[in-house]
Parts: C-alpha cells; structure tokens; sequence
C-alpha cells in the first residue's frame, strides 16, 4: 500500500510524542471538499467531548516498520494479503466527517510498538528483532461517500459506524514526524506489512 498524493481538500495534521510506556497519537482531519468522508479510524476512538483519555489501540492499528528507520502507523482498509486463503473480510468501523466539518482523535500504543497484522498475528513461529525508529509516519485512510453509501451509527458508540452500499476507492492522508522510539519488528519470512 503506498499514499497517494494528498488532495488539497483533506487536511491532516497530528502531534505524536513518547511517555515513558507508551506512544501518543493526536490528530485532526478536516474536510474542505465538498463530500462526506469515511474515515478508517472508528474503532475505539473517544466520544466528543472526551479530552482526558488516550485509549490503547495496539489491535486497531497497522504497524510497519520501514528501513532503514521509519515506523508507519496505518489507520486503513488494509488489502488483502496474496498467497493467504481469506473467507471473511470485515471492513474497519468508521468516523463520518461531513463537508466543513474537523474531526480530532487520539490513541495510544504501548512501548515498545510492535509491528500488527491482522492477517499475520503473533505466533509461536513469529521471530522479532529490537529496532529503533526516528520518524513515525501515521496514515489516515478514508473514501468520499455516495448517495448510495450507508451509514449504520454503533449502538454502543453513536459517533462510529459501520458502512454498507457503495464504498469509494480509498485514499490515504499521511503526517510525518521526527520520533525517536523502540520497535519490535517481525523478521519471519511470512509476514507481510500492510
């Protein structure tokens, strides 16, 4: 999966740091098109309103380590890996951001980030390696909606939603910064970074 070049359109920015036992992750997005966006980073993100917790998301998020030290943190539609036998794929919940409109999110992941996926997960074969990455790219995937796009809000969590009907060809909006933090890398031969 590679970013494509950012529209003028969606603005993401974000301010990422390191606390003793974990990484923090604050971002905006903010929709200047004229399209409602759905935004691949649902679940588990704060109410509104919420400005005190940084909710742990090591199984929400997509973690690649890139040579020779970057470390992508991908909030996407991941694709379907090839040589994998996959019956059932459930598409991430979503946040709705409506034309005009900012949305602000948080999360956090514990120290040191260890590379995720959900099609490769930790296993007794998997083989890991300390590395140390000095900039975090964090990857923000989202499409715009159609009349025929369906919103289903979460019972529990009424600001996230499951989509149906029409889903667009995804785009990605992508921040860097320079970070310094321990990373644990998978290096068995079968895994593949999302």
């Amino acid at each position: 999966m590679n970013p494509t070049t950012a529209p003028a359109d969606i603005i993401l920015t974000a301010s990422m740091s390191v606390t003793p036992d974990e990484l923090r992750v604050a971002y905006q997005i903010e929709n200047r098109s004229r399209s409602t966006l759905a935004v691949y980073d649902g679940a588990g993100s704060p109410p509104p309103g919420d400005t005190g917790s940084w909710p742990e998301l090591t199984e929400n998020v997509y973690v690649s380590f890139e040579s020779p030290d970057r470390l992508h943190l991908k909030r996407v539609r991941p694709p379907t890996p090839e040589g994998v036998d996959i019956t059932f794929i459930e598409l991430p919940p979503v946040s709705r951001i409506d034309p005009g409109a900012v949305r602000r999110s948080r999360f956090a992941l514990k120290l040191p980030v260890s590379e995720y996926s959900e099609y490769f997960p930790d296993n007794p074969e998997a083989r890991w390696e300390e590395r140390t990455a000095r900039e975090v790219q964090l990857w923000i995937g989202y499409f715009r909606a159609t009349p025929e796009t369906e919103f289903t809000p979460l019972p529990e969590s009424p600001h996230i939603y499951l989509v149906g009907g029409e889903l667009g060809e995804e785009e990605v909006v992508t921040a860097l910064q320079t970070l310094t933090l321990p990373v644990r890398v998978r290096t068995d031969p079968d895994f593949e970074r999302v």
